[in-house]
């Protein structure tokens, strides 16, 4: 009967062990997921979003856009880089911040609030406050990248 109860305590011990392991895991992927949000808030600051996006997108990557146009690929997000002028501080601020990270796999979503910054032509502040989603995916060299924003 103790060496059942002892089988017994090893494997409850072995279960509590997995699920702490499991749950630091996870902490640690949602660290380097946000680690990479944030480093891409930030590269918009200095470069614009358009830039920042080709960075930290993946090559299979889509954006929804405003206007009439739904989703761009990697290569239309390109060509349009390719008619901003380089150098120069983005004529607007956009930063955001997740407020929620869900990783599942190689797989992840996040999810917040954003706020653009710019000026009218008087020169007057002008601020867009909105939601953002953006889907990521592991890539095999362990970094995160944008599948869909």
């Amino acid at each position: 009967m103790r060496f059942i109860h002892y089988l017994l305590f090893i494997a409850i011990l072995f279960s509590s062990c997995s699920n702490h392991s499991s749950e630091k895991a996870l902490e640690e992927l949602q660290a380097e997921l946000r680690n990479s949000e944030q480093a891409f808030s930030d590269s918009t600051l200095k470069k614009g979003f358009m830039r920042a996006f080709l960075d930290f997108a993946a090559e299979d990557a889509v954006l929804f856009n405003d206007g009439d146009t739904l989703l761009s690929t990697v290569s239309d997000v390109r060509a349009r880089v390719a008619n901003i002028p380089v150098g120069g501080k983005p004529p607007y601020e956009m930063t955001w911040i997740p407020e929620r990270i869900d990783v599942s796999g190689s797989l992840a979503y996040t999810y917040g609030r954003f706020k653009i910054t710019s000026n009218d032509t008087s020169g007057n502040e002008i601020v867009k406050r909105g939601l953002y989603s953006s889907v990521w995916k592991r890539q095999s060299d362990g970094s995160w990248k944008v599948v869909l924003d």
